[in-house]
């Protein structure tokens, strides 16, 4: 019997070893994920940035006007009626954009 766990103990620390070493992958596989993920959303968020920012950039003139006329009214209902109205036709014109398809 203790000729038979000698011959098993090299297997089972061979076994014991392999084991830590998944484990040790698995967890560097992990990080490795998160840190994927992170630099995803990083690039998301910077395309969207970039996107919105060329599509307003190609509507200055009437973020502009928008400005301007909202500047001149001094009751909160108009200007509210404004901003809807403003962004009501940006959301219009982003739908039509073919940077957003």
């Amino acid at each position: 019997m203790k000729e038979e766990y000698k011959d098993r103990a090299s297997y089972v620390a061979y076994l014991i070893r392999c084991r830590q070493a998944l484990l040790t992958s698995m967890s560097y596989i992990e990080r490795l994920s998160e840190r994927v993920k992170c630099d995803k959303d990083v690039g998301y968020k910077f395309l969207v940035s970039i996107c919105v920012r060329l599509f307003l950039e190609n509507r200055e003139s009437s973020v502009v006007q928008f400005t301007d006329e909202f500047k001149q009214l001094t009751l909160p209902d108009e200007k509210n009626d404004l901003l809807d109205n403003f962004l009501s036709k940006l959301y219009e014109d982003l739908e039509k954009d073919p940077i957003f398809y």
